[in-house]
C-alpha cells in the first residue's frame, strides 16, 4: 500500500466511523431511519463546521453510491408481486397527475427563484427543477446559468427532503418509522433458497447497473437493477428479500454521501442559497402535502404514501425512505420515476418555447 493509498484508507475510516457515531446517536434518540438521517446530519455538520482532517479529507468516492443505489433498485423490486402487478391499473388517478403537479409546481419556484432570489431565468428556471440533476446544471450552464447556484439548490432539495419527509410522515401517521424486520430464509433449507437468491440478487444489480449505463438512462444505477429486479421477483425466480443488514448499510452510504457534500469553504455560499432552498421547500411540502389528502379520497393509497409519492427529493433516496417505513416502495418508485423521466424530457422544451424567448412573460 502507497503512502497516497494509506491516506485514502484513512480518510474514508475516519467518514465511516463519524457516520457511526452519528448513526448510534440518531438511535439512541429515536429519531426515524437513524441509519440514513444520523451519518447525514453528523457528516453534514463536520464538513461545515471545518472539522480539521474531516473537512480536506472526508469525502467518500463518487462512484461508492453506485455500489449501493442497486441494492434499492433491488429492495423496491422485491415488493413486486402478481398482486402487485394487477394492481398497477387502479394507481391511474394519482399517476396521470405527477407531471402537471410537477410542472405546476416548478413554474411556482422558478417565479420565487427569479423574483425573490433575483437570479437569472436560466439559473431560476433549472434550480427549480423537481428531477434530473445532472441534466439540469448541464443545460443550466448551456443556457448561461450559473451552475454551481444549480447544483447547490438540487442538493439543498434532498439534504433538506430527506431531513423533514420522514417527520412529516409521523405527523401525516399511521407508518411505522422502524423498518421492517426482515426473516432470512435457513441456510439449509431445502431447495438451498438462499444462496441462489442473494446469487441472482447480486447478479440482477450488477447486469441491470451495466445495462442502463451503456444505454445511457437516467438514474441507470438504480432504474437498470429495479427492471431486472421487478421481471425476477414478479416470476417468482427470486423470493427472498434484501437483507435488513444490507439496506442498513446501504442507508448509512447514502447519508453520508449526501451529507459529506456540503463543505466549509461553501459556507458563504450555503448562506445566501438556503432562503431560497427553504423557501422552495415550503412550497414543495404543503403541495405534497395537499395533494396526497385529497387523492386519498380516490381510495389509491393513504395519505402518507401519497405524501411521499409526490415529496421533493431524489428518486433513491426517496425509495429508500419508502422501503425503511415499509411504505408501498413499489407505488412511491413509480411516481417518483415518472417525474424525473417527465422533468428530464420537458423541461428543456418548456425553457426554449415558454422561457427563453419571452419578454417578461414569465
Amino acid at each position: 500500500m502507497t503512502l497516497m493509498q494509506g491516506k485514502l484508507f484513512l480518510s474514508y475510516t475516519i467518514t465511516i466511523v463519524i457516520s457511526l457515531i452519528g448513526m448510534l446517536i440518531a438511535g439512541a434518540i429515536n429519531m426515524p431511519l437513524p441509519w440514513m438521517l444520523g451519518p447525514l446530519f453528523i457528516t453534514a455538520a463536520c464538513k461545515l463546521s471545518g472539522f480539521g482532517y474531516f473537512d480536506a479529507n472526508g469525502n467518500l468516492p463518487k462512484s461508492t453510491s453506485k455500489f449501493f443505489i442497486p441494492v434499492i433498485g433491488i429492495a423496491i423490486s422485491a415488493n413486486v408481486t402478481p398482486a402487485i402487478i394487477a394492481s398497477f391499473a387502479s394507481w391511474w388517478p394519482s399517476m396521470v397527475l405527477v407531471v402537471p403537479f410537477n410542472i405546476a409546481l416548478q413554474f411556482i419556484i422558478y417565479r420565487i427563484f427569479l423574483t425573490v432570489g433575483k437570479h437569472d431565468r436560466a439559473t431560476a428556471y433549472f434550480s427549480s427543477c423537481t428531477g434530473g440533476v445532472t441534466e439540469s446544471i448541464l443545460l443550466g450552464f448551456e443556457k448561461g446559468g450559473n451552475a454551481s447556484v444549480i447544483a447547490f439548490q438540487h442538493s439543498a432539495r434532498v439534504f433538506l427532503a430527506i431531513s423533514i419527509v420522514p417527520f412529516m410522515v409521523l405527523l401525516l401517521t399511521s407508518l411505522s418509522v422502524h423498518p421492517r424486520q426482515v426473516e432470512l430464509p435457513e441456510l439449509n433449507s431445502v431447495g438451498g433458497v438462499y444462496f441462489p437468491d442473494v446469487f441472482l440478487m447480486i447478479s440482477a444489480a450488477v447486469g441491470g447497473a451495466l445495462i442502463a449505463f451503456k444505454l445511457r438512462l437516467p438514474a441507470a444505477a438504480m432504474i437498470g437493477p429495479l427492471t431486472l429486479g421487478v421481471i425476477l421477483y414478479s416470476m417468482e425466480i427470486i423470493t427472498m428479500p434484501v437483507p435488513e443488514p444490507v439496506l442498513h448499510i446501504a442507508q448509512l452510504f447514502v447519508g453520508t454521501i449526501l451529507g459529506a457534500r456540503f463543505k466549509s469553504k461553501d459556507r458563504a455560499a450555503i448562506i445566501r442559497g438556503a432562503p431560497m432552498a427553504v423557501m422552495a421547500l415550503c412550497v414543495s411540502i404543503p403541495c405534497a402535502g395537499l395533494i396526497a389528502y385529497l387523492l386519498a379520497h380516490s381510495g389509491v393509497a393513504n395519505t402518507e404514501i401519497l405524501f411521499l409519492s409526490f415529496a421533493p427529493g431524489g428518486l433513491a433516496e426517496m425509495s429508500l425512505v419508502a422501503i425503511s417505513l415499509d411504505a408501498d416502495p413499489v407505488f412511491v418508485a413509480a411516481h417518483h420515476l415518472i417525474r424525473i423521466m417527465s422533468t428530464i424530457f420537458l423541461s428543456p422544451l418548456i425553457f426554449i418555447k415558454l422561457i427563453e424567448k419571452q419578454d417578461e412573460v414569465f
